[in-house]
């Protein structure tokens, strides 16, 4: 089985690596035209998804690109400390990094299983067989796979190419509290 998924992040390179521990071989094509470094702000991986790393095998890999985080502070719009935790004993220790590193440790094991990352492919159409599904590129180029995913954002071209009707994004509301 052969496996085409259509974006490069986290969510692209995650479903690579967990089909390629269940035997799927997977293709990653991405629409930006190189890794896209420096993207992104920083993020803590809490100690769920340490372990939600640990059991894709990235965990070491993802981890060598950020550093242990302690605990976390909740602090208020103006600087008061809301509460204040601490993750001794409570799992892995979580850790942090920039959105970009996270992507990068993902590559970086996908390339260590031989599971390749395509730039500048962006997607323009999708179409089917009774067996088949293929994903044509601006460049031209088509790939078939038995499976398609669409890992390319709220944005995803993948969706419009497959539901056309689909609604599109919007921003959610936003609930806030504070003193008046």
């Amino acid at each position: 089985m052969k496996a085409v998924i259509v974006g490069g992040g986290v969510a692209g390179c995650a479903a690579a690596l967990a089909l390629s521990q269940v035997g799927v071989e997977a293709a990653v094509y991405e629409a930006r035209p190189s890794a896209a470094e420096g993207l992104g702000a920083f993020l803590t991986i809490m100690p769920n998804g340490v372990e939600a790393l640990r059991c894709l095998g990235a965990d070491e890999t993802t981890r060598r690109h950020g550093v242990t985080a302690g605990g976390v502070e909740v602090i208020d719009a103006d600087g008061t400390l809301v509460r204040r935790s601490s993750f001794h004993n409570q799992g892995p220790p979580p850790f942090t990094l920039t959105r970009s590193d996270l992507v990068a440790g993902l590559r970086e094991e996908c390339a260590r299983r031989g599971i390749p990352v395509f730039y500048g492919q962006h997607l323009t159409g999708v179409s089917s067989t009774s067996t088949t599904v293929a994903a044509e590129f601006a460049d031209g180029s088509t790939v078939e796979g038995d499976l398609l995913i669409g890992a390319d954002g709220v944005w995803s071209r993948t969706r419009t190419q497959l539901n056309p009707d689909a609604p599109t994004p919007r921003r959610a509301a936003r609930a806030s509290v504070f003193d008046d």
